[in-house]
Formats: C-alpha cells, structure tokens, sequence
C-alpha cells in the first residue's frame, strides 16, 4: 500500500517547490495531488478519444451549398443508375383506356428521338431508392397506371437555347386519337371533365442533422399541371446539378436530378 501511495505522489504536477530538499526530492508532492492529477490526465484521454471518434464517424457535419447561375449549362446524363419519372394524366384507368396521349422527345440541334414509355413498375423505382415507405408510396399511387421510361433509356440536358450546345426534352400531352403511343385503344374524351398531368420523380435532400444519412433520395409528386381539353400542353421542366461538399471537402454529393416546373406554353391544337 505505501508503494502504491508512493507511486500516486509522484504523478502528482502540482508539486510545489521547498527551497530545500526533502527526502532527495526539489518538490513536495502529495496523495491528493497525484489523484487529481490521474483524474485530468484521464478527462484529456477520453476527450481525445472522444473527438477522434466524433471526426471518423462525421459527427456534425456542416454542410455548405454554392449554386451558380451559368449561361451554358454542362453535360446532364440521366439513366436508370441515377434518376427515375413517372407520368399520367388523372384519369380513370388511363394506362389501358388513355383519353390523352403522351409522348416524350429527346431534342437537340442535329437530330431528335423519341424516349420509348411503358407501364412503370416497382422495380423501377426500388431499384434506386430502397425502403419500406417508397414501396407503401407507390402501391398507395397505383404505379401501374403511370408510364415510364423504358429500362434502357438514356437522356442527355445540355445548354440553353442559345448555347452552341443545346439538348432538351420536350413533353407533349394532346387528344389520344385511336391508339395511344404505348399501344392502347384511346378512349373518347370527356370534354366538361377537369384532369391534371401528374409527374412523380427521384430527388434529392441533404440533410446535415442526419448522421447515418447526409443525403437522402425521396419520390417527389408535388409536380402536377392543369389540362384543358383540346389543348397541346408544352412544359419547361429544368433539371439542377448541384455539388455538395461537407467543411473539410471530404463528403462530395452530386444532386444530378433537382427539378423546378417553371412554366408551360399552351397552343390550340
């Protein structure tokens, strides 16, 4: 034991000095001054550790964003390993008995092509955004009336109008005229009804409070349009890139499919 109380003095470092020596030594040193001594010594380890710990698993990440307004917007690649849509029109049983068509057209300056739509599934989207409530979502929304793009599609966003550079998509929705584009027989449209075009689509949200899940992919169907029979709808549907980079630079995010449904143009038919 007075091993043990010899050993404790000497980790004591709050010694103070005597002017003289005693017992050999230049600092009296105490018991209780080596306790208290061992105490902080151990509050320095476990905070260290502490923050060792907090900075490995990105505890508290701070998240900044920087979006910048460019004239010429780079290359957008958008496949089924990053991005997913769906859309219909609001009526009853509108993928087998369409009262409107739809038709999708990749554009740019040299050539157009149309994107090929079919019956969306759930693989689609679970494919890409795995959990339990995106499944509850899209059984709830009845997916199989909603069309989609087929599994191979392949869409390129580039530049504005006035770029040297410019592809786009257009979306066009107009009176479904014996047989829709995806092969069923139309069904005769009912003039006083009111529909809506309705779009569901991957996005993206960064959320700093969430350690475990920085980003997050949801199913956005807050987008929808008001159709007037007879009328051709055309929409501007933008697509944003965004880069997202933690304080450090270490966490790097791509937004590839952030979307704003700025306007529409309507034309008489």
């Amino acid at each position: 034991m007075a091993q043990i109380t010899q050993i404790i003095r000497k980790m004591d470092i709050f010694g103070q000095p005597i002017n003289l020596n005693l017992d050999l030594n230049t600092k009296y040193k105490s018991s209780f001054g080596g306790l208290i001594s061992i105490f902080i010594i151990l509050l320095l380890i476990i905070y260290s550790v502490n923050e060792i710990i907090g900075y490995t698993i990105q505890r508290g990440i701070q998240i900044t964003q920087e979006t910048k307004f460019s004239y010429d917007p780079d290359l957008l690649e958008l496949n089924q390993t990053n991005f997913i849509f769906a859309i219909r029109v609001n009526q009853q049983d509108f993928y087998n008995s369409p009262s409107f068509d739809i038709t999708i057209n990749q554009r740019s300056q040299k050539n157009n092509s149309r994107l090929q739509l079919q019956q969306c599934t759930l693989e689609q989207f679970t494919s890409l955004i795995n959990s339990d409530k995106i499944l509850k979502f899209l059984q709830s929304n009845q997916m199989e009336m909603w069309l989609c793009p087929t599994s191979q599609f392949y869409i390129q966003l580039e530049g504005t109008q006035y770029s040297l550079s410019f592809k786009n998509l257009m979306i066009d929705v107009g009176k479904c005229e014996e047989l829709s584009s995806w092969g069923k027989i139309c069904k005769e449209l009912e003039e006083n009804e009111s529909y809506q075009l309705q779009f569901i689509t991957k996005n993206t949200f960064i959320n700093p409070f969430n350690n475990e899940f920085v980003a997050e992919d949801y199913l956005d169907n807050s987008m929808s349009l008001q159709l007037n029979p007879g009328d051709l709808q055309r929409i501007d549907y933008h697509f944003d890139k965004h880069i997202t980079k933690d304080f450090q630079g270490q966490l790097k995010i791509e937004q590839c499919c952030q979307i704003i449904l700025e306007d529409y143009l309507m034309k008489r038919i």
